[in-house]
């Protein structure tokens, strides 16, 4: 039975990978978390205490895509094995950063490490606390764009100085392993979609044609018939770009503000057209990364026609795939400056 308990996280998560998914979770920077979990957790032999299930809550803050720092409370209730048969209630509280490897991506490895207490609870004796450290390893499956399928495997090292219920006398440091499954939900934070760049103050050029200078005569010219124009020709053009989630295609209300602003730049300057290119990163088939590309440009359409009322018949749309990369794929931060709409403005 113990085996059957051991093995229900990794079957779980290897179904959900299985059974597949198009969703894409933004690790956002800023972001607090909160995880439900529920596993197994092996006590060290020497403790002469049973192996049991363990559930446990997480709560964690993400300060930066790679790394959020999480503070953590599992309950094991248990009892001995030994002929005195006595409940025990084992906690553990500890705090501890983690370090996400893709964390744009739908699957993404992490590490963990940390310290904190761990709480002995029986009926006999009372409670006896130790100092306890861990390392650790995980994975996380995003079911969503704010919620992952997490799977996490520790090694539990406890100081057990005073060998308070230690029913086998041996060294001070004794091993657990807890491998737990659960949910963690993501609220708040900035996600990759509100990083926008800055739309640049519209650029204005003034073209004067001016009339030749004239030369000094010693006698007087001729008298002018008509009067010199000058002409001014004002040259102005907007281009702001639009990013977007992995494998994401919607615009979204973190795109409104800079739409509002194109909207606006687009009423003052009727006769200029528009031009949407939509773009992608190199991750997929490029076939594939071709057709995402023109569907956020179309997107962006439909919004500023939509939304903002702006006629149909002044905006195209082009979609480039992966061909016009703007920053290196090799990065995380790079191919979220790839997934674009480029949206100039122009004469």
């Amino acid at each position: 039975m113990h085996r059957s308990i051991v093995m229900f996280p990794l079957l779980l998560m290897i179904s959900f990978l299985l059974i597949g998914s198009n969703a894409m979770a933004e690790r956002r920077a800023g972001a607090f978390t909160l995880t439900p979990m529920i596993g197994y957790h092996v006590i060290d032999g020497g403790m002469n205490i049973d192996d049991a299930p363990s559930y446990g809550l997480g709560l964690g803050y993400n300060i930066s895509p790679e790394w959020a720092i999480e503070t953590d409370m599992r309950y094991t209730p248990t009892k001995t094995n030994s002929g005195a048969n006595i409940d025990y209630d084992i906690w553990t509280f500890s705090l501890g950063p983690q370090y996400n490897f893709r964390p744009d991506a739908v699957l993404n490895p992490y590490l963990a490490f940390g310290a904190g207490l761990m709480v002995y609870d029986n009926t006999k004796d009372g409670n006896d606390e130790d100092v306890f450290g861990y390392y650790g390893a995980g994975v996380k499956y995003a079911l969503g764009e704010s919620i992952d399928l997490r799977l996490d495997a520790r090694h539990l090292l406890d100081y057990r100085s005073d060998d308070h219920f230690n029913t086998d006398p041996g060294p001070d440091w004794r091993h657990h392993f807890q491998a737990m499954v659960g949910l963690t939900f993501q609220f708040g934070g900035s996600p990759a979609v509100a990083k926008q760049e800055k739309a640049p103050e519209p650029m204005v050029a003034k073209e004067v044609e001016q009339a030749p200078a004239v030369a000094k005569q010693e006698k007087a010219p001729e008298p002018m018939m008509a009067k010199e124009v000058v002409e001014v020709v004002e040259v102005v053009t907007l281009t702001v770009n639009l990013l977007f989630g992995f494998d994401k295609d919607q615009v979204t209300p973190f795109h409104y503000s800079e739409l509002q602003k194109v909207a606006a730049f687009i009423g003052d300057y009727p006769m200029y057209t528009v031009v949407l290119n939509g773009h992608a990163d190199d991750r997929g088939p490029a076939e594939y990364n071709l057709g995402l590309s023109q569907r956020r440009a179309d997107n962006v359409r439909k919004a500023l026609i939509d939304k903002y009322g702006v006629a149909a018949d002044r905006i195209s749309t082009f979609g480039f795939g992966e061909a016009q990369p703007v920053a290196d794929n090799a990065t995380a931060e790079g191919r979220k400056l790839n997934r674009r709409v480029e949206i100039n403005i122009q004469p």
